[in-house]
C-alpha cells in the first residue's frame, strides 16, 4: 500500500465552466456510482499505509488506489455524518462524527464510550506536540492525556462549541463558539480574534504570512503583526 503515498492529493472536483466555454482540468472525478458513500464530501486524508479516508455527510469509505471501501452505522460508525478523519502518529485512525467518537481497530470503526466523546458532536481532531489527542464537541475541547478522554481542564461545564483545533506551539488554538481560545499548561486563555461576532469563526489555520480564520458568511481573515484584516474583502466578505 506505500506505493499510493506518492499519490500526493487526489482531489474530488466539480467541473467548472467560465462563460460559455468550460476548462478542461486535469482532475478524475469520484461520485456515489464509484463507491463513495454521498456527494457531499466533508474531509480527506491519507493514512501511514498510503491509503485515503473520504468523510461524507452519509458515510466514510477507505480508497486503495483502485475502488472504495465504503463504512456505515451498521458496521460501527455512531453516525453516518462525518465530520474528520484523523491518522495519529501513533497509527491510530479516529473518526468525528456528529453522534460522537470511533476508532478505527483492524478495518472495523468502534466507537469511543469515555463520557467526554461520545453520543457527543464531535467537530475537530488535532494532535498536539505531546503527541495528546484532543476533539473538539459541541461540549467544549475533549483531550486524551492518559487512557481516557476527558474534558479539558479550566473550560467550565459545558465549555463552548469547538469548531475546529490548530496545534500551535504555545498550546492548542480553539475556534469556538466564544471565540478563539488557547489551552496551555494553566487552562485556556482568551486569544483576540477578528472584529466580527465571536459566534461567526468556525476554522483556523497558520502560515508564515500569520494567522488566517474562516467565517460564516464574514469571509476570510488574517493576523498578521498582531492586526487582523479582511482577505480581498470586497469579494469574500459575504460568503461562508
Amino acid at each position: 500500500m506505500r506505493r499510493f503515498a506518492g499519490l500526493g492529493l487526489l482531489a474530488f472536483a466539480i467541473a467548472f465552466s467560465y462563460g460559455s466555454a468550460a476548462q478542461v482540468l486535469p482532475f478524475e472525478r469520484f461520485g456515489t456510482v464509484e463507491g463513495v458513500p454521498q456527494s457531499q464530501v466533508s474531509c480527506v486524508t491519507q493514512d501511514a499505509e498510503g491509503y485515503l479516508w473520504v468523510g461524507t455527510w452519509g458515510g466514510m469509505a477507505r480508497y486503495n488506489g483502485s475502488g472504495f471501501t465504503a463504512y456505515y452505522i451498521e458496521d460501527g460508525l455512531p453516525s453516518n455524518r462525518i465530520h474528520e478523519i484523523l491518522p495519529s502518529r501513533g497509527g491510530a485512525l479516529y473518526v468525528a462524527t456528529t453522534n460522537g467518537l470511533a476508532r478505527m481497530e483492524g478495518r472495523r470503526p468502534v466507537p469511543v464510550t469515555d463520557d467526554a466523546v461520545a453520543n457527543v458532536r464531535c467537530r475537530a481532531l488535532a494532535e498536539d506536540s505531546a503527541g495528546r489527542l484532543w476533539v473538539g464537541t459541541d461540549h467544549g475541547a475533549a483531550v486524551r492525556g492518559g487512557e481516557r478522554f476527558e474534558m479539558a481542564a479550566g473550560q467550565g461545564t459545558p465549555g463552548p462549541r469547538v469548531y475546529d483545533l490548530l496545534a500551535l506551539p504555545e498550546g492548542m488554538l480553539a475556534v469556538t463558539s466564544r471565540g478563539l481560545l488557547v489551552y496551555g499548561g494553566s487552562g485556556p486563555r482568551e486569544e483576540a480574534g477578528p472584529p466580527i461576532p465571536p459566534e461567526l469563526l468556525r476554522c483556523a489555520a497558520r502560515t508564515a504570512d500569520g494567522l488566517w480564520v474562516g467565517t460564516q458568511g464574514r469571509g476570510l481573515w488574517k493576523r498578521s503583526a498582531e492586526t487582523w484584516a479582511p482577505v480581498e474583502a470586497t469579494a469574500s466578505m459575504d460568503v461562508w
